[in-house]
Formats: C-alpha cells, sequence, structure tokens
C-alpha cells in the first residue's frame, strides 16, 4: 500500500532578501560546523500585522504571504523568546528554555545583515515624552522685587534678582529668556532694570523648532505606520546621520527614488543621484499626511534615461 505524503503548504526558506536560511546546503554547512540553524517564524495572518511585515522587507520582486518565514537573524534580540518565565510565590523568576523560540506579540523584521545598513532599524521602544512644565503661576521678570540699598535712583541687587529666577518654575521655551537675562547682567551692570527686563520678556520664542525636533523622533519610531505608494517602498532610520530615507527599489535592490528628511523635518528628493525641487510642495513637512502625499507625488514622476542612477 502507497502512503502520500501530506504537502508543505508553508516555505522554509526566509524570505529577507538576500538571506539562505533554510537552504539546504546552508543547514548541512551549519551541521558541519557545529552551528544551530536560525529559527523560522511564520509571517502573521492578520492583515494589519502582515502589512507592517511587507513594508518593513525591502523586497520587490515578491510580496510577503502569510505561508512565508522568516528567519530570527532579522529581528531583535529582546523581540525573540527563549525562555518560559514564570512568577514564584517569593517573588523570584523560574526560567525554563523553549523546545523552540517563539516571537513576542507585534514584532516586526528590522534587521537585513546581507543589504545596506541603512535598511536596517536597530531600534524599537520609543524614548519617553519630553516633560513639558506649566508656567501658570511663573512671575514675569519686571515684576520680581528689587533691593534698593540707598535710595529709589541706587542700582538694582541682580544677584537676589538672578537668585529668583533660578528657582522659579520655567517652561522649557523661556529657557533661553533666563540665558539672555544672565548675559545682560554681566555685560551692562550700569543699565536700566526695567530697559533690561522689558527687552527679555518681550523676546520671540522658537517654537516650532522644538515642534519638528519632536515629529521628527515620533516618525524614526513610527516608520511601519508610514503609508506607502506601493511595495516597493520602504522607510529606514540612518543613526549616522540622523536622517530617516524613504526608497523607492528595483529589481536589484537599489534605490531608483529616495526622500531624505532631516531633523528639522526639512527633506530633499533624489533620482538616483540627481536632486531635484518642485513648487508644489512645501519645503518643510508638518505631519504625516504632508509625508505620504510627498511620496505619492515622487512615486509618480518618472525616470529618464538621461538621469545617472548609480
Amino acid at each position: 500500500m502507497s502512503v502520500t505524503k501530506k504537502k508543505n503548504l508553508y516555505s522554509r526558506y526566509c524570505f529577507a532578501p538576500g538571506c539562505t536560511s533554510g537552504c539546504y546546503t546552508k543547514k548541512k554547512a551549519n551541521k558541519e560546523r557545529g552551528e544551530r540553524n536560525p529559527s523560522l517564524f511564520k509571517a502573521p495572518n492578520d492583515p494589519g500585522s502582515l502589512q507592517q511585515w511587507q513594508r518593513a522587507i525591502p523586497r520587490a520582486d515578491k510580496t510577503l504571504s502569510s505561508k512565508d518565514v522568516v528567519c530570527e537573524l532579522h529581528f531583535l534580540d529582546e523581540d525573540i523568546m527563549t525562555h518560559y518565565e514564570t512568577k514564584l510565590a517569593d517573588g523570584t523568576i523560574s526560567r525554563i528554555k523553549r523546545g523552540r523560540p517563539t516571537l513576542k506579540q507585534g514584532s516586526i523584521p528590522r534587521i537585513f545583515p546581507n543589504l545596506p545598513s541603512y535598511l536596517s532599524n536597530y531600534k524599537r521602544k520609543r524614548k519617553p515624552p519630553r516633560v513639558r512644565v506649566t508656567v501658570s503661576n511663573t512671575k514675569k521678570i519686571k515684576d520680581l522685587p528689587v533691593n534698593h540699598v540707598k535710595n529709589e535712583a541706587s542700582e538694582p541687587n541682580f544677584e537676589e534678582v538672578s537668585h529668583e529666577i533660578t528657582n522659579m518654575p520655567i517652561d522649557v521655551e523661556k529657557d533661553r529668556s533666563i540665558t539672555m537675562f544672565t548675559d545682560l547682567k554681566n555685560e551692562t551692570s550700569d543699565s536700566n532694570f526695567e530697559e533690561i527686563s522689558h527687552e527679555i520678556t518681550d523676546m520671540p520664542i522658537d517654537v516650532e523648532k522644538d515642534r519638528a525636533i519632536t515629529m521628527f523622533t515620533d516618525l524614526k519610531n513610527s516608520l511601519a505606520t508610514i503609508g506607502t505608494p506601493n511595495k516597493e517602498w520602504a522607510g529606514t532610520f540612518i543613526p549616522g546621520r540622523n536622517e530617516v530615507v524613504f526608497a523607492e527599489w528595483d529589481d536589484t535592490y537599489m534605490p531608483k527614488k529616495k526622500v531624505i528628511i532631516h531633523k528639522d523635518m526639512s527633506y530633499k528628493v533624489l533620482l538616483g543621484k540627481t536632486e531635484i525641487t518642485f513648487e508644489e510642495k512645501s519645503s518643510e513637512i508638518t505631519n504625516f499626511e504632508d509625508l505620504e502625499d510627498i511620496l505619492k507625488f515622487v512615486d509618480k514622476i518618472g525616470v529618464c534615461s538621461e538621469i545617472e542612477l548609480w
């Protein structure tokens, strides 16, 4: 009697471009060297999670499906669970090694050692939000009491005034005002105190720069949530340059188009090696919707044969 072997419906080769995990020759070589073969993790069935994986893996020739697998080399160590952990009655944690490693919920492939380094994102957790101090009870500098030693026309006691300012609850955005006050104290001891206070109080405050830096931090920690024009686009953070790059890849895994975003949320567009500008769009990105519109706009731009790609 013949026995029909059940066909394996799932791919046993790592889907990441350039990776050989799961290949027969690779497994054979690892066995000869006495090395463990990397674990393979099946792509999620949930459409939302599967789409995040598809955006994270820069592969243009094929679309990741729920039947594909990705090996452990493309995940952060903190994403992989290798032990069962149980909290005992005395508060200690008992750890038992798993027979097969598994992924934590919400994990996304982020490391691609066989591709250019800027395609890998080694950071997972977002930084804690910046602490902002309210100024509902903050006194204006010009209302601070001034200690007169001889009479009303005598010079103000700058040491007491600056001490009060230092111990006041101060908004981060007004830190520049205090620095300016200290400089004025050291340089103009004979100046009229009311004029100095008025100048500091009326100083313009640069809140746009702080807003841009906060948005850039949110962007580099939320790349998987940005909607790209198609599967040929992928975004990554480059730590060495402190830039976020969205690129469209060709069949040879080389970027045809790039949108490079700086920490002040200004950006530039490259077609191959050629930088282009256009008046239809603003020179800065103010929200994630602006970024998605720019990516769609650049995606529609044709690349002529005269442009040098590499």
